[in-house]
């Protein structure tokens, strides 16, 4: 940030003056106040003015260092507006509005009108190494106007005047400090103290503002009970001033100068200044106090929003972030900027900068920034990918042809992936978004939950796991889930955290069966060489596909794996059911079932109970069927994975094909047809054409319902 230069010094100076002079109209029409209703109001009102000859006559007694701290003035001060003299004479509220408001004029006359004058006229400071701390004001406890809303009020704005004197005392300082070192030619020190001379200015303008808006909620308060045009009557001094001419002070009102150090001398000078007030100098309404104390503290905001405010700029990163939508807002206005985007006209001081969530990235924590006067400040938001799993393969070495991955499925709501290549999933390969870590600091078995395989060895580099097992069981579902898994930075891996995996030696199509098709899928890509089109067929591991992997096939014919949905928490499978009548749902009709190969029961692809279609090569059908005695509706639920248009599962009366055959990925369907009278063929068909397997290459049924009409 740039010095100010000496005019603009020059100008804060010229401001300081004029407004130590609008402070003095306002303590005079906050003494005004004071004066409002009663003999006994006066009685306030002159203790509250003499306040001011107290202080001038305790200053001299106390340390050469503390004859300018204002805490010690308002300590005095405290004394008075606690006493017993006042809490015990007066009971009319509006002795204690008037009391409480005199006070005020006497903090603004004699205390906060000084520290202006001090910022306007003194000389540097040569101790300008260190920042000026200011005591910060507690809030005030004044006795009770008996009208609990009122009492708020006066509360909250004398707390905020006193807060005001405190930072503009804070604000001669700083300025002090920043001269002292203009003088020394210190720059560093005096951008220091220049900084935060503003920086109380800032603060003395939210004080100022939370006195103007309590002062003009008490004229509107005043007003509504009928107060706000409250006059005085200046032969209610004079009548006063007689009663202490002729008896002294109030014996109370002595003691308590007496409790706060003052000799007899001294009690007497306050006694003289209340019989030398003028009785025609107070003239006015409580209308006239609160409109010109609301109008001069604002002063104060004025001049701070010509000179503190700054701009501030906030770059986001990665650009991917940016590219998603990435966005940030100041103080939660709702208005959100892109990145780079400048916002100017803040006010200096401490601002908020917060971001926007986005899918897939974890967002900076809100950010409080420091805007300096006159510049443009900068800051950064970084956002982080989430860390997820985006894919895992079985990694198996092929003699001399290589390596060769298996991607497997990740989606916990398809079936796993079949590995039919020999001793199954041993090395297993996990791919991340993001460099990540153990979140405990040490990769080892406490990092993974294994089911069916036992562990190895693991290890880590940037954003890739490979992971080692052995004794993997074949015909069974090997799982495996991550546990503490963390990215560099901590944050936890989120969504997808397992893999499970059908381990099938010989199951060439996947399909989770060994059975001729296995054979047949060897044979038709039976070569020498390997791709990544071909390898599963590589059964041994040998390098090249040829007889021997159908022998392998062969010797394991009608070797399986459940189909049924799988639970990483609990990794296990459920049996299908015992017969076909069970697991279609409906075991008190006859069932048959022949083909090319018969339907057995099954888990079907979601867990659920069903039957499904043999394993059947090209041209080759295979069916299911049922006799019943019509009239009446049958009902049921089916599915296919096939070749599309090719390959299909249909549904037949007698012989004859119904509309609605289904082929392609077709998930379950529920599916209704009226049967006439007589006895009646219901069969269930997966017919395959002359060419290719697609998906699992089957059909399924289940729920079947056979309602008799009435």
């Amino acid at each position: 940030m740039p010095l100010i230069n000496p005019s603009s010094s020059l100008n804060l100076k010229g401001f300081a003056s004029n407004f130590s002079l609008s402070l003095g109209q306002v303590s005079y029409f906050f003494g005004i106040v004071s004066t409002g209703t009663s003999s006994d109001t006066f009685f306030t009102e002159v203790v509250a003015t003499s306040l001011d000859e107290l202080i001038k006559l305790i200053i001299p007694t106390l340390p050469t260092d503390q004859q300018n701290n204002i805490d010690a003035i308002w300590s005095a001060v405290n004394v008075i507006k606690t006493s017993a003299l006042f809490t015990a004479e007066y009971s009319n509220p509006l002795n204690w509005l008037s009391f409480s408001l005199a006070v005020n004029s006497y903090f603004l006359g004699s205390v906060l009108r000084p520290a202006v004058d001090l910022f306007a006229h003194d000389p540097p400071d040569p101790d300008f190494l260190t920042v000026y701390q200011p005591s910060i004001p507690t809030p005030p406890t004044l006795p009770s106007t008996g009208n609990a809303q009122l009492d708020a009020l006066l509360n909250q704005q004398t707390l905020a005047i006193e807060r005001a004197s405190a930072y503009l005392q804070a604000v001669n300082a700083s300025f002090d400090k920043y001269a002292g070192a203009i003088a020394a030619g210190d720059s560093i020190h005096a951008t220091l103290q220049m900084e935060a001379m503003l920086q109380y200015l800032y603060l003395y303008d939210q004080a100022a503002q939370d006195s103007a808006a309590a002062i003009q909620s008490t004229e509107n308060l005043l007003a509504s009970l009928g107060l706000a045009t409250s006059t005085y009557d200046p032969q209610q001094l004079v009548s006063l001033q007689n009663q202490i001419a002729a008896d002294g002070l109030p014996a109370n009102m002595v003691s308590l100068l007496n409790q706060v150090g003052l000799s007899s001398t001294q009690i007497d000078q306050v006694k003289q200044h209340i019989l030398n007030l003028n009785p025609d100098g107070y003239s006015g309404t409580l209308t006239d106090a609160n409109n010109a104390a609301a109008s001069t503290l604002l002063q104060g905001s004025t001049a701070k929003a010509d000179t503190m405010t700054g701009s501030l700029q906030v770059a986001i990163t990665p650009p991917e972030a940016v590219s998603a939508g990435a966005k940030w807002q100041v103080d939660s206005d709702g208005n959100w900027h892109n990145s780079g985007d400048t916002v100017a006209d803040l006010l200096m001081g401490a601002h908020t900068v917060s971001y926007t969530n986005l899918t897939g990235w974890i967002k900076p924590a809100d950010q409080s920034v420091a805007v300096g006067f006159n510049e443009t400040t900068l800051t950064n938001g970084i956002y982080e990918l989430t860390p997820v799993l985006l894919a895992a393969v079985s990694r198996k070495v092929h003699g001399s042809a290589g390596t060769f991955d298996l991607n497997l499925n990740l989606n916990p709501a398809i079936n796993p992936t079949v590995e039919p290549r020999l001793r199954g999933p041993t090395q297993v390969l996990f791919t991340f978004n993001k460099d990540m870590t153990a979140a405990d600091g040490v990769l080892d078995t406490s990092e993974f939950t294994l089911t069916n395989a036992t562990y190895v060895s693991a290890t880590i580099v940037s954003s890739n796991l490979t992971l080692n097992l052995t004794n993997v069981v074949d015909q069974s579902k090997v799982t495996v889930v991550l546990n503490g898994m963390s990215d560099l930075a901590g944050n936890a891996l989120v969504g997808t955290n397992a893999v499970c995996v059908r381990a099938l030696f010989g199951d060439a199509n996947q399909s989770g069966t060994i059975n001729i098709a296995d054979m047949q899928a060897i044979k038709f890509k039976l070569s020498p060489a390997l791709t990544a089109t071909n390898f599963l067929c590589d059964l041994n591991l040998s390098g090249a596909i040829n007889i021997a992997d159908m022998q392998v096939a062969k010797s394991l014919l009608s070797h399986t794996v459940p189909l049924g949905s799988f639970n990483l928490n609990t990794p296990t499978f459920s049996l299908p059911a015992a017969t076909l009548g069970e697991a279609l749902g409906a075991p008190e009709l006859v069932w048959s079932t022949d083909g090319d190969d018969e339907w057995t029961p099954t888990m079907a692809p979601d867990g659920s109970s069903a039957a499904w279609s043999g394993s059947i090569g090209n041209l080759n059908v295979s069916w299911v069927e049922t006799t019943v005695e019509g009239p009446g509706t049958v009902s049921f639920e089916w599915k296919v994975s096939s070749e599309a248009d090719a390959d299909f599962l249909t549904f037949s009366v007698d012989g004859v094909d119904q509309p609605g055959r289904i082929s392609g990925e077709v998930d379950w369907q529920s599916v209704a047809f009226t049967i006439p009278s007589g006895t009646h063929r219901l069969t269930w068909t997966y017919a395959k054409n002359r060419a290719n397997a697609c998906g699992l290459d089957a059909g399924w049924l289940r729920r079947v319902i056979w309602q008799p009409s009435p």
